[in-house]
């Protein structure tokens, strides 16, 4: 642990962080921010001050606007065929944490102080990804309420990836218990 900076480096439990449904980042104490990526830097993993995990879209949602006010970055955020309100987060580990460093910094707060202090101002939007083995080809669902779900094979492991999103918690858990209870009947 460098204790001038806060900064513990080490690999102990990024998979764990990154990679499992339940998110129980390790029990660090006296850190800052926790950055991790997996072994080719295309995803990562990222713990607040608090402890509190965030998602990639979390994350996504707070470098936005701070590129946009901070750094006064022009233009427009892209959107995928996969996501249309979203990004696809899985692609660019290293600029992704050393941009969460840069905001943890400037800021001095928690990053999930930050996220909630956008939300208030923008509105909220709560996303997850589920990952079920099935057969099924990939498809995007638009609900009446405006929450969505898209269902993908991915192309490297024996999995359909879920991404959901929602206005808020609780229907996101019930969009996410409907969507598990159907892929589980197939």
């Amino acid at each position: 642990m460098n204790k001038s900076l806060g900064i513990k480096f080490g690999t102990d439990g990024w998979r764990a962080i990154m990679f499992t449904a339940s998110h129980n980042p390790p029990q660090v104490k006296q850190v800052h921010l926790g950055l991790a990526t997996d072994g080719d830097a295309d995803r990562f993993g990222i713990i607040d001050a608090d402890g509190e995990y965030l998602t990639a879209n979390e994350v996504i949602s707070l470098l936005i606007p701070y590129l946009i006010t901070q750094r006064k970055l022009p233009g427009s955020v892209v959107r995928t065929v996969l996501s249309i309100y979203g990004h696809i987060p899985e692609k660019d580990g290293i600029l992704a944490c050393l941009l969460v460093a840069e905001v943890a910094a400037t800021t001095g707060l928690p990053l999930g102080a930050s996220l909630r202090k956008w939300a208030a101002q923008v509105g909220l939007a709560v996303t997850r990804r589920i990952d079920l083995v099935s057969n099924l080809d990939g498809v995007k669902y638009i609900l009446e309420n405006g929450s969505w779900l898209l269902i993908r094979a991915s192309g490297t492991e024996p999995l359909v990836r879920i991404y959901l999103e929602a206005e808020h918690h609780n229907a996101l858990r019930q969009l996410e218990h409907d969507v598990r209870a159907l892929v589980a009947t197939r």
